[in-house]
């Protein structure tokens, strides 16, 4: 009870066409608590996504590989394949110019040193790694002048310079060998330094367009995914309603034949109860059965509006008529029959419509649950597969990895992990029977984390307790006890509550009732009147006694909730919150060092010097220590998670200014305590006050009703606000997620 049900995170991965039989596997298992799915986002490679969403440096994207990946994702969007490889084609042959360019500044070149200058000429291109050797043979016969500069990986420059009258041949030659002329753009400048400018801004420019591109079918694909959730959910949308519609029919069919004292048919009980085997359906087989059923659901709903008015009208006048024999009873009588005939035509028809309903409905529940929870990742251009993940408790991991693999004909990835800290895992606590109510209590403040001791006992206990403390009365404890199972009973809303809210009540005025019983035989009051000598003390005649006693029970929970919070930080793993914090093993020691002081203190009015004396100088040094220890605890984050020294300063100081003034005002409240617990028999002398005027029962009755009342209620308000601040904020992290199971959540199973 105190720690939540362990869990393991699970993930599955199987081919598009098996999604169905996935949904079935985890509907089987049923305590599966999926996890929203990331949607597209997962299938996205990463390298495209950043490229996408322009966190990467234009110069530094990696051309083929990001064209390469559009081609893979684009399916039947072939444009952004065509696109992107008309890009990559115009981005390389710019580079190679670019790179050209920068060689040229080298030789100290111009583009407008190629050409024909005399009886020679000069050109230049580019030619593959794997032809410069025979390219060198070839210029070596012609005997012209040449000069290679290697360029890339796959490409190297080649100026070539000779007589005019060997140009052809050169050409020629060269061509054989994929020889790819320089050519620069005619209106570009001839400084090649200027020419790089500009065509280094034309290649950025190009990059940005296919980072573009990259963007726009990124933006294709998210609308392409969502459409088709979205038309999925709405046509699972679609079949839920209709069957809804045929359920309320049915359910009127019923009705009206048990009013004609007529059994419905064991096929339409079933589909009403849900006793049927569930089916699954494919796609267009749903899509044709909504629209066929679509088209007659109106025109029954019409039928069954005329049946019943027609014997409604019928029985009207079949009464008026009484036990006279005549004629027109007689017509009455066959009209009655022959439409009781209709009725059972009609009641025929809907009870095959909903048992053909009733038997996809949980299957279509589950996957409109479920749709959410699945993403689909593209592999190939035209193959998808389907992920879904979740958690689910270790006691049915062994159940979750048979149903998948019996159900699933091809699983491509089953694996269950246990969590790790950073991650937020759903809590599961298992509170059945009366302890169940109780739960909105912790609730009522926040959701317990994965990573931290559940307080629900803690949190009820204490409740109850400080209740009997500030109600403490054998008469009005009873009468809470009697009233509270009267709310526990009344199964109806009241006073704006709901049934359930009520139930929850009536078992917290319960138990509440008990602990008020209980000390009110320690306190000796019943109905506000003190009839005995009190077991323990009696809270009017001892007012030091029952001011102690408070106290003492808060500095009791204040040091729980302290060991709750060093417990809380060996689950978590966290060595500063263990023994550093003001709330860890450092706080606890300087609240119990400071309690003492105090206590030294008060006994000695105050004796400011008795704090250095002998033993007390120990309890003196020990809590300055830990003052000095809380103040610098936080630099301990600055070495184990980075934090800066400025950051860490302020939190210790906040820490420890929150410990020099919280504990003291914590503890003091708890004087609440008494106060409640000494005005409620302080009640009894207003209704011995008022006796003399209303006398002595009207005035107890009076009194009594107001204190059950009122402070009823304000003890209840004072009890939680203790709990939830005092208490709870020492060691309660919160922020949790709470558990639900998909059988609950598709079939409304427990």
């Amino acid at each position: 009870m105190l720690k939540p049900t362990p869990m393991l995170k699970f993930r599955i991965i199987a081919p598009s066409e098996y999604e169905d039989r996935v949904v079935e596997a985890l509907v089987r298992v049923g305590m599966v608590h999926l996890t929203r799915s990331e949607g597209l986002e997962r299938g996205i490679p990463k390298e495209l996504l950043l490229v996408a969403e322009r966190k990467v440096e234009l110069a530094k994207i990696d051309v083929d590989k990001i064209t390469s990946l559009i081609g893979k994702l684009c399916g039947e969007a072939v444009e952004y394949a065509e696109r992107s490889e008309k890009l990559r084609s115009e981005i390389h042959k710019l580079e190679r110019l670019v790179d050209s360019l920068r060689i040229l500044a080298k030789l100290g070149l111009r583009t407008d040193s190629f050409g024909h200058h005399g009886f020679i000429f000069v050109t230049a291109g580019f030619i593959k790694k794997e032809y410069e050797a025979a390219m060198r043979d070839v210029l070596y016969d012609l005997k012209v002048a040449f000069n290679v500069v290697p360029l890339n990986t796959t490409h190297s420059l080649v100026i070539v310079s000779g007589l005019i009258r060997q140009e052809a041949e050169v050409e020629d030659a060269l061509a054989k060998l994929a020889f790819e002329k320089l050519k620069f753009p005619p209106d570009l400048d001839p400084d090649p330094l200027k020419a790089f400018t500009t065509l280094n801004y034309e290649l950025q420019r190009l990059r940005e367009e296919l980072a573009e591109i990259a963007s726009e079918l990124i933006t294709h694909l998210r609308e392409a995914e969502e459409r088709e959730k979205t038309e999925r959910i709405a046509l699972f949308d679609k079949f839920l309603r209709l069957y809804e519609r045929y359920r309320d029919i049915a359910l009127r069919i019923a009705d009206l034949l048990s009013q004609e004292g007529l059994e419905p048919p064991e096929e339409l009980q079933k589909a009403l109860e849900r006793y049927i085997i569930a089916e699954k359906i494919e796609i267009q087989d749903l899509m044709d059965l909504i629209n066929e059923y679509e088209e007659a659901v109106s025109d029954i709903e019409a039928r069954i509006e005329k049946v019943t008015s027609t014997l409604r009208t019928l029985g009207n006048v079949k009464e008026r008529l009484g036990s006279v024999e005549s004629e027109v009873a007689k017509e009455v009588e066959s009209h009655i029959i022959t439409v009781r005939e209709e009725l059972l035509g009609l009641t025929k028809e809907i009870s095959s419509a909903m048992a053909t309903l009733a038997k996809y409905e949980p299957y279509i529940r589950a996957m409109r649950y479920a749709k959410d929870s699945i993403s689909r990742l593209r592999i190939f251009r035209k193959h998808y597969v389907s992920i879904v993940s979740g958690w689910i408790p270790v006691e049915y991991s062994k159940t979750l990895e048979t149903t998948v693999k019996e159900l699933v004909p091809r699983v491509i990835e089953l694996k269950m992990v246990s969590p790790s800290h950073e991650e937020k895992v759903p809590v599961l606590v298992k509170s059945k029977g009366i302890v169940k109510y109780f739960l909105t209590l912790t609730l009522s403040r926040d959701i317990p984390s994965y990573w931290e001791i559940n307080p629900m006992p803690f949190f009820t206990v204490l409740f109850l307790v400080m209740y009997g403390m500030m109600f403490g009365d054998i008469g009005l404890g009873p009468t809470l006890i009697a009233l509270g199972l009267l709310a526990y009973k009344a199964n109806r809303p009241f006073l704006g509550i709901s049934a359930n809210g009520l139930k929850t009540l009536g078992v917290l005025m319960v138990f509440g009732g008990i602990s008020s019983t209980f000390f009110g035989f320690l306190y000796g009051v019943f109905f506000l009147q003190s009839i005995f000598k009190p077991i323990l003390l009696s809270p009017l005649h001892d007012l030091y006694g029952i001011m102690k006693v408070a106290l003492m029970f808060g500095i009791a929970q204040l040091i729980l909730s302290m060991l709750l919070n060093i417990v809380n930080g060996i689950i978590e793993k966290d060595p500063y919150e263990i023994f550093l914090s003001g709330r860890g093993l450092v706080g606890l020691t300087y609240y119990i060092a400071g309690i003492y002081i105090a206590m030294v203190l008060a006994s000695s009015g105050f004796n400011w010097s008795l704090l250095l004396k002998n033993p007390n100088h120990i309890a003196t040094f020990t809590a300055l220590g830990c003052m000095g220890a809380v103040a610098l605890g936080p630099i301990f984050n600055y070495f184990t998670k980075g934090e800066s020294i400025s950051s860490c300063m302020i939190d210790g100081f906040t820490e420890l200014l929150e410990m020099l003034i919280a504990y003291p005002a914590n503890s003091l409240s708890y004087i609440r305590l008494a106060a409640f617990a000494i005005a409620h028999e302080a009640f009894g002398l207003l209704a011995e006050s008022l006796a003399s005027s209303i006398g002595l029962i009207p005035s107890l009755i009076l009194a009594n009703l107001l204190v059950l009342v009122i402070e009823g209620f304000a003890v209840g308000i004072q009890a939680l606000r203790l709990v939830y601040y005092e208490f709870s904020t020492k060691f309660l992290r919160g922020g949790g997620t709470i558990y639900k199971p998909m059988m609950r959540e598709v079939l409304g199973g427990t």
